[in-house]
């Protein structure tokens, strides 16, 4: 079973400044790693340890030096190149035109930035998935198989002395997940005046984590494709367990159902997959006792937006994904809509969503100006990973929930 990597457990080692190598771009790496780590993990975990209020430092102030450090280094390396002798300020950075069409620039400016993201990354991304998602570290080019056992069981029937071997056979089967990373990227630009502007320009921390974000909501997108290709095919939804609205009794009908199906023993061997407008309906509905069983389930819908468990099935919310080309025009969504998809998730104790990361380096960054009016700088960004659920075949569907 993988680890779990978590924000909170996060090694000391990873923002001290590395002895090999260049020690100036050794601090500025292990510089942008605290100010990141700081701006994220509190927005992950609630009780995320800041190293910065142990030192009694502040982060906009860790955050602006990192910037001003890294601009000034690359312009430094850039000038050293032709010749010329390092900038003595930020406005003689900013000043200087040539610096905005440099090569040297960009690519030590996405040297540095790849450093910091790429070994938070995978704590990033773990923290994202919380229970709903397992992340594996793969080699470049390599492969992780995972054998995931069915959670079946055999089942014993009336027989006599002699007939035992008439009863019908069963089998346990398991299935082999293989997960393979391939390349993701994405494009986006910003403004020169933006990338060196400091006070008015990027904030550190913020910058690194919409990187992940979107990352992260590609992954998501992923894993809702497949959970929409399951119950869009009606093999997989037999009729039985397909049900047109949402209420007390059809949930308890079909986890009933999907468990006897499945030959499973327990509901905490299901899970549910929602939106979020969905999942805010999953409430006691529909019986005599709905307010004696809604009484005490505030505080928690109201902390989370869902109760975490209704009925023993355990609820994990399904983030649409937008779709590529839409995020600066319609907005479109892709997602699961007012559907809940009910199924088992994997044996041993696996989460419903496997994934893989590249080791050591799952992301890379290029940078480059490009010759338009408003001084664009462009982004590049190339991911390393994979995801593929983990559940049953078989799967219960409510429709038009919410």
């Amino acid at each position: 079973m993988p680890n779990k990597m978590r924000m909170n457990s996060i090694s000391d080692e990873m923002f001290r400044v590395n002895a090999d190598g260049d020690r100036d771009f050794n601090k500025i790496v292990a510089s942008g790693r605290l100010a990141f780590a700081e701006y994220i993990g509190p927005k992950l975990n609630k009780s995320y340890p800041s190293r910065l209020a142990a030192r009694n430092l502040n982060y906009a102030d860790v955050a602006k030096k990192h910037m001003v450090d890294k601009i000034m280094f690359c312009a430094s390396r850039a000038r050293a190149v032709v010749g010329r002798p390092a900038p003595s300020s930020l406005e003689e950075v900013q000043n200087d035109q040539t610096l905005m069409k440099d090569e040297i620039f960009f690519k030590t400016m996405a040297a540095i930035d790849t450093q910091v993201i790429s070994p938070i990354a995978y704590r990033v991304i773990s923290d994202l998935g919380g229970e709903m998602m397992d992340v594996h570290n793969v080699a470049y080019g390599g492969t992780k198989e995972l054998i995931i056992p069915s959670g079946e069981a055999f089942l014993w029937e009336d027989s006599s002395p002699a007939g035992g071997h008439a009863a019908p056979q069963n089998y346990l089967y398991s299935n082999t997940v293989t997960l393979t990373p391939k390349a993701y990227a994405c494009n986006a630009k910003m403004s020169w005046p933006q990338m060196v502007g400091i006070d008015n320009g990027l904030d550190a921390g913020m910058y690194y984590s919409a990187l992940l974000r979107g990352f992260w909501s590609k992954i998501t997108g992923l894993f809702t494709g497949s959970m929409i290709s399951a119950f869009s095919n009606s093999a997989n939804v037999p009729s039985y367990l397909l049900y047109n609205a949402y209420n007390s009794s059809n949930w308890a009908n079909a986890t009933k159902k999907l468990m006897a199906l499945l030959n499973i023993n327990s509901r905490s061997q299901l899970a549910a997959f929602g939106e979020y407008n969905a999942l805010q309906a999953v409430l006691p509905s529909g019986t005599a006792s709905d307010a004696a069983l809604t009484y005490g389930l505030g505080m928690e819908w109201m902390k989370n937006g869902f109760i975490g468990v209704c009925g023993g099935v355990r609820l994990f919310e399904s983030i649409p994904a937008m779709v590529p080309g839409t995020a600066e025009t319609t907005g479109s969504l892709v997602g699961l809509g007012d559907n809940i998809v009910i199924t088992a998730t994997g044996g041993a104790g696996y989460a419903p969503m496997q994934a893989a990361m590249v080791d050591g380096q799952p992301m890379t960054l290029e940078y480059g100006f490009h010759e338009t009016g408003d001084y664009s700088i462009m982004i590049n960004g190339t991911a390393w990973f994979d995801v593929k659920p983990v559940f049953a075949r078989k799967c219960a569907v409510i429709q038009n929930v919410g």
